[in-house]
């Protein structure tokens, strides 16, 4: 054996790591030490952001029914009319996700982006109408599956989801007023992979809901149609705790709520083609989004083996912001065949969220 001397530093360097908590092989004097080091700011950017890219799917996925293009062609008071309708949607949402971790040793800023694409398909079908007081009103079901992957841009991996949904709809309508809205229930089914923490299609299940009214005056100048209007959209968004890191590690949400109000105003022309027997309904319709309220919030903890808790981190992130959206597309009314359908492109942009939808649907009166 040759003596001489070593660089104590050739033996220093990375022993891996275990979900957010990094190990370091070290030389302190004549001992070798094992350094651990939690680092939140690693996988854990990946972790909050679920329920608030969630948010923005669900927001920009499910777009309401607009009564100008699905009532009946010039309807008399009292009319009622029955009908099955399909839609489907598709498009993408990039969500900025901004916000703190808080450890032990202080707080740390959260930056993080995701992508998502989506496919909403969803079908409905009046049940009831009745005319009270002047009002006319019609109530309907619906029901559907959305399905979208999202990516996290910073910290790898992200999720497939599969979220089938049932809700129900209402129309209100008494001379240029109109009053419409729905609700929805909402099945969160996701894949989640992450591999800072060791996770490979991971079921992560949870539910939401939804809710939605919005008021318009419906007024004609010189055969175009402008309607002011304002709406209030409510959302939450619940998901179930999951183990992580080789079940060493226990990731919990706490409920998503935004609170989102809206001021905007749609435009539609109107032309008619005798020979088709076919109304042609070109529309625009421009409008603010501000969020009035929300929370969300998530926490990590890791724990030893001993199942002591060891390192943790609390998370809280903002959901979508406010934000601007245009809507444009056109309609048609099939006059003797009572169907109508339209195709529209949605686009929003905020801080914090960007995004593009195709949409189009069919519906038949009866």
């Amino acid at each position: 054996m040759t003596g001489g001397a070593v660089d104590p530093g050739a033996f220093t360097g990375s022993l891996g790591s275990s979900g957010l908590v990094d190990y370091t092989f070290l030389n302190s004097g004549d001992d070798w030490v094992v350094r651990s080091s939690f680092d939140p700011l690693k996988a854990g950017s990946a972790l909050t952001t679920l329920t608030t890219s969630l948010a923005a799917i669900t927001l920009a996925a499910h777009q309401p029914q607009p009564t100008f293009y699905t009532g009946p062609f010039q309807p008399h008071p009292g009319q009622q009319d029955y009908g099955l309708w399909g839609r489907i949607n598709a498009g993408y949402t990039d969500v900025d996700h901004g916000g703190s971790i808080n450890t032990c040793a202080g707080k740390n800023r959260l930056m993080a982006k995701t992508e998502s694409d989506f496919t909403t398909f969803i079908g409905g079908m009046d049940l009831i109408g009745s005319q009270v007081d002047g009002w006319d009103y019609i109530l309907g079901v619906m029901g559907g599956l959305l399905r979208a992957d999202t990516y996290n841009m910073g910290a790898g991996g992200g999720y497939h989801l599969e979220a089938p949904f049932v809700g129900g709809y209402f129309t209100a309508s008494n001379g240029a007023w109109t009053i419409e809205g729905n609700g929805r229930y909402d099945w969160y089914d996701l894949d989640l992979s992450n591999p800072g923490l060791q996770l490979t299609n991971r079921d992560v299940d949870g539910n939401g809901v939804n809710a939605n009214v919005k008021v318009a005056y419906n007024g004609e100048f010189n055969g175009i149609m402008v309607s002011p209007n304002i709406g209030v959209n409510y959302t939450r968004i619940s998901l179930d705790d999951f183990w992580a890191n080789n079940n060493t590690a226990k990731v919990s949400y706490g409920d998503l709520e935004s609170l989102i109000g809206s001021i905007g105003i749609k435009i539609a022309g109107e032309a008619y083609i005798p020979d088709q027997a076919l109304v042609v309904k070109p529309f625009l319709e421009l409008a603010y989004m501000a969020e009035l309220d929300s929370s969300a919030d998530t926490s990590y903890m890791q724990f030893d083996r001993f199942g002591n808790p060891a390192a943790g981190f609390t998370a809280n992130y903002n959901t979508v912001g406010d934000f601007f959206k245009v809507s444009t597309g056109i309609a048609g009314v099939k006059v003797d065949e009572n169907v109508t359908g339209y195709v529209a492109v949605d686009y929003s942009t905020g801080d914090n969220v960007e995004s593009l939808a195709v949409n189009g649907g069919l519906r038949k009166v009866f």
